[in-house]
This record gives structure tokens, sequence and C-alpha cells, in this order.
């Protein structure tokens, strides 16, 4: 998860902690697997997955909302 925040704004970081504090392990872990398939392009269904865990990966890439 360290690497998730480097080099992200202190707001985005502080973001980024509350919500893995109030997360899964297996949450995050899709949230891991999301993020990889954003990167690499691959198709993923946003509709059987976490919500805690897409918000990890989008707030990842640079989606504050």
């Amino acid at each position: 998860m360290q690497r998730m925040r480097a080099g992200k704004s202190d707001v985005r970081k502080a973001k980024i902690d509350a919500l893995i504090a109030d997360m899964t392990r297996r949450e995050m872990d899709v949230a891991a697997r999301v993020a990889e398939c954003i990167k690499s392009g691959k198709f993923f269904d946003r509709d059987s997955l976490p919500s805690k865990a897409l918000k990890l990966a989008y707030l990842h890439f640079g989606d504050d909302k």
C-alpha cells in the first residue's frame, strides 16, 4: 500500500489512508487487481466488485470523486 501512496498529494494520501483503515484484506486485494486491470487496459466487471475497492483503485490513478 505504500507504493500506492507514493507521490500523491497530502489530501489524496489522507483519503487513501482513511479508506484503507476501513477495508478488509480481501477488498485491498481486489483494489490491487482492479488497478492492474486499469493499468494494462484489461476489462473488469465493475458491478461485481466492492465499492471500496473501486474507490481505492480510482484514488490511486487520480480520481478524487
